[in-house]
């Protein structure tokens, strides 16, 4: 497990994750997202692991998408 990359490793690592649908914006917030689509994450993985090997972009995918709300916190819930 990666434990030295830094904001802008992470940051373009989120842009993989927004091109392949894995991640989206809130347009009212700017939260980023977890889409909860293992499809776009696979898509993520296999343009990732060129650069970090497949064990390496599962990894630094489920890390970068665990830090992500599934819902924007910003925004109300359905139920308020």
């Amino acid at each position: 497990m990666r434990d030295d990359w830094n904001d802008g490793e992470r940051q373009s690592i989120i842009e993989v994750l927004k091109e392949t649908g894995a991640v989206t914006v809130c347009p009212v917030h700017e939260y980023e997202l977890d889409n909860l689509d293992q499809g776009a994450q696979e898509e993520a993985i296999e343009q990732l692991e060129g650069e970090y090997g497949r064990e390496g972009a599962e990894d630094i995918v489920a890390r970068v998408i665990g830090d992500l709300p599934d819902e924007c916190p910003g925004c109300p819930g359905d139920d308020d």
